[in-house]
């Protein structure tokens, strides 16, 4: 995947769990409705459309989308 795809899927796995429209810019300091459980949510969802599974501190540190837009551009490719 090209970096403007990872964005995208990003934007889209973030919309369809936080349940409204959302930006690149999104992060979880800036939205309400991202909590802890819509948190986990989303990070199962990347887990499970990148194929990853993120470690216990990248859990807690990847808050935004484009936090983990660049984790995963920083992937080497499978």
């Amino acid at each position: 995947m090209n970096p403007s795809e990872i964005e995208q899927a990003l934007v889209e796995i973030c919309g369809a769990v936080l349940e409204h429209p959302v930006t690149s810019a999104l992060a979880r300091a800036n939205d309400v409705s991202w909590d802890s459980l819509r948190h986990m949510q989303i990070v199962f969802a990347i887990e499970e459309k990148f194929d990853l599974q993120f470690t216990e501190e990248e859990i807690f540190r990847l808050d935004s989308i484009d936090k983990f837009a660049e984790f995963l551009k920083q992937r080497p490719p499978a």
